[in-house]
């Protein structure tokens, strides 16, 4: 009897640290509900509530050269769809007196405006933009001073502004 017992309660400590472990280990919730793994916004990365980790990369370069700058540093030029996300990036951007034209990951190369991510750009823009539509390699930019999504051509140099996106 006392060896039943002693077993038994083996096995429920077993269990308990196994179901422990299982739950250590189970995939977190990300914003929006989405299945996600863990971001890791440790500096230089800020985690911007409704927008990931964003990194502000201060730099000169064209839109390729920031994107391949972005992915080398574990992200990509960040989509921002959503008004809520502008906003944060706004309120972020003026809290901490970050200035210039940062690129994104947005352009029209295909013939019409699309994020990487193969989204349409509908909305977001600034007054009377896009002005350089032509389909022709123009690239998307953020600026605060005028609140919005601004067009340039590709081959400008900018500032990069990379996101580690939610992973499905």
């Amino acid at each position: 009897m006392m060896k039943s017992l002693l077993l038994m309660i083996i096995l429920q400590a077993g269990v308990a640290s196994l179901h422990k472990a299982y739950l250590q280990h189970e995939p977190q919730k990300a914003h929006h509900g989405k299945q996600s793994d863990p971001l890791d916004c440790s500096e230089p990365w800020v985690e911007i509530k409704v927008a990931g980790c964003l990194l502000f990369q201060h730099l000169m370069a064209d839109w390729d050269a920031a994107r391949e700058i972005c992915l080398e540093l574990g992200g990509d030029l960040a989509v921002l769809e959503g008004n809520d996300q502008r906003w944060e990036l706004a309120q972020y951007m003026a809290n901490h007196s970050l200035v210039g034209m940062w690129y994104m990951g947005g352009n029209d190369r295909v013939g019409y405006w699309k994020w990487l991510n193969g989204q349409h750009i509908v909305d977001g823009w600034a007054f009377n933009q896009p002005n350089e539509d032509r389909g022709d390699d123009t690239c998307i930019y953020f600026q605060l001073s005028n609140f919005g999504f601004w067009d340039t051509p590709c081959t400008n140099l900018n500032n990069a502004l990379c996101q580690k996106p939610y992973i499905n």
